[in-house]
């Protein structure tokens, strides 16, 4: 599991640059942000999150992760042993670009993870 560690600015000139989603610009839903955003990045320390600086720009960021990722392929696996699905038998199928992860691109790893919160 990766922490996203960025400061209170950085992330609300984010949410003010985006253009497709108000959350985070109206109503309460700022202010929740901003309460919201130490504990919940020190619950994430304290469980052993893996810290990756997210202040950088963003193309940075996904470079971070997937070099954590790819120099440490157990860093890729979530959860325990058993939440894993079962490994797709070898001998069924043939290899394919998709088995090598050094040739996953920058917009796929773009695409955010599930998120394990505390329970």
């Amino acid at each position: 599991m990766f922490l996203l560690e960025i400061d209170e600015p950085t992330m609300l000139a984010r949410i003010d640059a985006r253009q497709d989603n108000d959350w985070g610009r109206i109503g309460d839903t700022r202010e929740y942000l901003r309460r919201f955003l130490p504990g919940y990045q020190a619950r994430l320390r304290a469980s052993g999150a893996i810290p990756v600086d997210a202040r950088q720009p963003l193309g940075q960021v996904a470079d971070a992760i997937l070099s954590r990722m790819l120099a440490n392929p157990a860093t890729s696996q979530a959860g325990k042993p058993g939440d894993q699905p079962a490994a797709p038998d070898p001998g069924n199928r043939q290899a394919s670009p998709e088995d090598d992860p050094s040739t996953i691109s920058r917009a796929q790893a773009a695409v955010p993870a599930p998120v394990r919160c505390p329970a």
